[in-house]
């Protein structure tokens, strides 16, 4: 973004063409005491790749003041009627950007010993400003000297709204020079200097003021990765089709897949309940067998017999636990069915 005071834009509407054609990072200038009125057409002022925005003097505009700002053809902009009063010079667009949030690019050309009370019309202006909550840049000859020794009435009533808005201003150099002053009455405001890279002047010999310019960072809001998911439009559903599709596809493999999980499933939880069953009956083998022939009399043969059932039995709940552990051990099963099983040879109680 660039500004100049031009005075008289038709005076030097050559000069400007040919600066513009050597500066091909301008995408928005502001032009400040155009000196247009209505017998001027916008031909006559007319960049090549740049549409033009006026804002001429009601009054006498071939005589002064005037505004108006040029935007690069290929980006998307509106005028602000509502930010762009009638009784200040002052012009305000809207630019929006691809994947970026709209942004406001506003002009004010004050001229020189205007009345304080113009400050209130202007500070209106940037109470509406600030009520879009969107990014704001504002640049002009607003003839308010705010270099640091030239504190002035004008000056104070452009910091005071500067601090009630929490506006920064960015140039800190002269704008014009002469032969017996320097002022900084070039200016631009914003309330975004974070977006701000670079800003400055530059003397480009067109008029006694020099362009300032600011260069704002190019910020793009998040973009998603692209997805795409096919589905099946059921609006104009086909049964016949749709059965057609099913008989087509190979179901072998997933029926071979299903009753292979459902044979390795039943097996599995056959040898968990069946080895939950002898860690239920068998706390310890031996301790379970000692108390058991307790109660028997070992010189009744029937008492023997039903002692040597138990003993068998006990041996083969052992063989299944260990048989479980192996599997365990190799992951035959799933890990629902696993658990830590205690070693057997302790002869310690086993807990579930």
């Amino acid at each position: 973004m660039t500004c100049l005071n031009i005075n008289s834009l038709v005076s030097h509407i050559d000069d400007l063409r040919i600066f513009m054609s050597q500066s091909k990072g301008i995408d928005i200038l502001a032009i400040n005491e155009t000196k247009l009125g209505s017998t001027i057409k916008d031909n006559e002022v007319h960049l090549p790749g740049y549409d033009v925005v006026r804002k001429d003097r009601e009054i006498n505009g071939r005589h002064g003041g005037g505004v108006c700002i040029y935007v690069r053809s290929n980006s998307n902009f509106q005028i602000c009627a509502d930010l762009s009063p009638s009784d200040i010079e002052c012009l305000t667009i809207e630019i929006s950007r691809p994947r970026s949030k709209p942004f406001l690019v506003s002009t004010w050309y004050r001229p020189p010993q205007s009345s304080p009370d113009l400050f209130t019309v202007f500070e209106r202006v940037i109470d509406k400003l600030d009520a879009e909550n969107l990014e704001l840049y504002l640049l002009g000859d607003l003839n308010c000297d705010l270099l640091p020794d030239s504190v002035n009435i004008n000056s104070s009533h452009l910091l005071n709204i500067m601090d009630i808005y929490g506006l920064t201003q960015l140039i800190t150099e002269p704008t014009r020079v002469t032969q017996y002053s320097r002022t900084l009455i070039d200016l631009c405001l914003t309330n975004s200097p974070d977006k701000i890279s670079n800003s400055g002047v530059v003397d480009i010999g067109i008029s006694d003021h020099c362009a300032i310019f600011l260069t704002r960072k190019i910020s793009h809001l998040r973009s998603f990765v692209h997805k795409t998911a096919e589905v099946r439009q059921l609006k104009n559903f086909n049964e016949d089709e749709f059965l057609r599709d099913l008989r087509m596809n190979e179901w072998n493999c997933v029926s071979m897949l299903i009753h292979s999980f459902i044979h390795s499933f039943i097996k599995s939880v056959v040898v968990f309940f069946k080895v939950l069953t002898c860690l239920l009956i068998s706390k310890s083998f031996e301790n379970t067998i000692q108390n058991i022939a307790a109660k028997y009399d070992h010189t009744n043969i029937a008492d023997l017999r039903k002692l040597e059932k138990i003993s068998i039995r006990s041996r083969k709940a052992e063989l299944d636990l260990n048989f479980f552990r192996n599997c365990q051990s190799f992951n035959v099963y799933p890990k629902f069915l696993c658990f830590n099983l205690p070693n057997t040879s302790r002869r310690d109680t086993i807990t579930i």
